[in-house]
């Protein structure tokens, strides 16, 4: 599913969202400064970053990357224990995409 991508450079929110018209909201995690929404089911359809500038500095990256976003996608990795949750951002400031770490989640909350 094709992923819908806003910033609002006012606010420094950035939300990537791959929820589709039919799921619904059931929990939203909240770690900081960053939301995780999830289905029924435990689906992550969504993150929300609030100060996106600060948070990709804190963690090394180049906060210019959130001008130009042309492409996001939210990546989820199931392992043992916990869920790997991050995303992926292509920006014209960048030639490579960019993979940012957001949090792990222990498999028991994500039902």
């Amino acid at each position: 599913m094709e992923s819908k991508i806003f910033y609002d450079e006012e606010y420094d929110n950035l939300i990537i969202s791959q929820k589709a018209d039919n799921e619904k909201v059931k929990k939203n995690f909240l770690f900081d400064n960053i939301t995780i929404s999830l289905t029924g089911a435990g689906k992550v359809v969504a993150i929300e970053v609030m100060d996106a500038s600060k948070y990709l500095s804190e963690i090394g990256f180049d906060a210019n990357l959130l001008e130009d976003i042309t492409k996001a996608n939210l990546i989820v990795k199931p392992k043992k224990d916990f869920v790997f949750i991050g995303f992926q951002i292509v920006s014209t400031k960048k030639s490579s995409p960019q993979r940012v770490p957001l949090a792990t989640i222990p498999v028991s909350c994500m039902h």
